[in-house]
């Protein structure tokens, strides 16, 4: 059985968390994990541990707005998956947010892919959660996903647009022409 805790930027356990973060994640698709982390210190993001007895098994980093859930980053240790793990971490996230639209992107089924049936495992696994696609697209620093939703829960793509420009307080522009852009914004607004 799984128990979760949410996981401060002062946490002794970080590092294990950010190991598994960059392990799972492609590194195009990785935001620096100490941005994160700074979200997390502005109340912008959270991180959830997910643990068996004491071990970690996985995260999810998600972002909470009004009444739009957005699951950034979830995953669970690949020498460990296939254990139920994911599905009773879903479980318990929709319950935990029950009363809000819950949304998430994947990776688009493009034919083309060298990860193309990893990318149809990972559909298959969102939908037998209750998670089905909502016919729209988002393009995140350079890749394309489509978005989902959970069961009757209706985010769109502009309530998603919405809730990434709050978490990254910046033009939403700038995140959406692409990452290395924002950073480099970033570090100009920085230095000045």
């Amino acid at each position: 059985m799984l128990t979760f805790k949410k996981i401060m930027p002062d946490s002794s356990e970080v590092s294990a968390f950010n190991q598994l973060y960059e392990k799972s994640f492609p590194a195009e698709e990785r935001v620096p994990f100490k941005y994160l982390l700074n979200k997390i210190k502005q109340n912008k993001g959270n991180l959830l541990g997910l643990y068996d007895k004491e071990k970690i098994v996985g995260m999810m980093y998600y972002i909470e707005r009004a009444d739009l859930v957005y699951l950034f980053y979830f995953a669970i240790d690949d020498a460990i998956q296939s254990r139920g793990y994911g599905k009773e971490a879903l479980k318990f996230f929709t319950n935990q947010f029950k009363d809000k639209k819950i949304a998430l992107v994947i990776e688009e089924l493009n034919e083309q892919a060298t990860n193309i049936e990893q990318r149809y495992r990972r559909l298959r696994f969102y939908e037998r959660q209750g998670f089905c696609q909502t016919g729209e697209e988002i393009t995140e620093m350079g890749e394309t996903y489509a978005l989902m939703r959970f069961k009757n829960n209706h985010p769109i793509k502009k309530e998603y647009v919405h809730l990434m420009q709050y978490f990254w307080s910046l033009p939403i522009y700038y995140f959406f022409e692409g990452y290395n852009k924002v950073l480099l914004w970033r570090k100009k607004s920085l230095v000045q």
